[in-house]
């Protein structure tokens, strides 16, 4: 909806010229303040966000299985999750180093939207670390309990991707 409404605000913004009104009366359809994404960055962006959300989810629900048996013997959570988090860790990379990349060539509303997803990715990502710290050290409630939070914590993930969608997606 909010695509409908700036596009009608940048058709109505564009009028059309007959080369005797002042400039000065005409500002420019588009300035550096309102740059969203272009359809290749867009393509991009949906891309990345599908790569991560292939692996995010499913290691989240892998370690809460892992560490869900009470007492489990020593190594078997880090066993049974395997290198999924490094997998995870490296899909957060991944999505991180994608939206920096579009930092430089966006403005206003998206450029906000895409401060704030940074913002999100970098402790998500220390989150990641912290859990794979905690089935390092065979503590299986205390990764349990973390993996949950992760989980739960993703929702303010999904929120900002939703801004960025809303405010970055190409006219």
């Amino acid at each position: 909806m909010l695509v409908v409404v700036l596009l009608a605000a940048f058709a109505a913004g564009c009028g059309g010229s007959n080369g005797t009104e002042s400039t000065s009366s005409n500002p420019p359809a588009t300035n550096a303040s309102d740059t969203p994404f272009t359809a290749a960055q867009w393509t991009e962006y949906q891309a990345a966000v599908a790569a991560f959300q292939k692996v995010n989810l499913p290691t989240i629900q892998k370690v809460r299985k892992c560490a869900k048996p009470i007492n489990p013997p020593p190594g078997q959570v880090e066993k049974c999750v395997g290198d999924s988090l490094t997998k995870l860790d490296t899909a957060t990379d991944d999505l991180s180093n994608t939206l920096k990349g579009f930092t430089s060539s966006v403005g206003g509303d998206c450029l906000a939207a895409l401060n704030g997803f940074l913002g999100y990715v970098a402790p998500y990502k220390a989150s990641i670390q912290a859990l794979e710290e905690t089935i390092a050290s065979d503590n299986a409630a205390a990764a349990y309990n973390s993996a949950s939070s992760i989980q739960t914590a993703r929702a303010g993930g999904l929120a900002k991707n939703e801004a960025v969608k809303k405010d970055c997606a190409p006219a």
